[in-house]
């Protein structure tokens, strides 16, 4: 019983990593040189968590400015909490793109401090 369990959750945490790197990873490798610097890149996306015990929407905005990230977020580093990051869009490469963004935020609510991101 525990090994048919574990085979399934295993399982299970495959094709959840693969799906991560399919359908984020992919537009955003495929994206690397697809939107010219000087010009403005804004997207979001409101993830619906649903719990036994509350149930919450976690927006996230991204907007991209030449080589300039700005990420606000709500409920994502906790419940009831705003956080803002700010970064530097790293890319290149010939044979192989990449695209890299470290960022620091500032993170207010019910979670206070200075988070760094990536």
């Amino acid at each position: 019983m525990a090994k048919r369990f574990s085979c399934k959750l295993w399982l299970a945490l495959a094709l959840f990593f693969w799906m991560q790197f399919s359908f984020f990873s992919q537009s955003a490798w495929g994206q690397v040189d697809s939107v010219p610097e000087q010009y403005w890149d804004v997207s979001a996306v409101i993830l619906a968590i649903f719990t036994p015990d509350q149930n919450f929407a976690l927006p996230v905005a991204y907007i991209n400015y030449k080589r300039w990230h700005l990420e606000p977020r709500y409920n994502y580093e906790d419940l009831h909490t705003f956080s803002t990051f700010v970064g530097y869009n790293f890319r290149g490469g010939e044979r192989i793109r990449y695209l890299f963004t470290p960022m620091l935020g500032g993170v207010v609510g019910r979670t206070k401090g200075v988070a760094p991101g990536l």
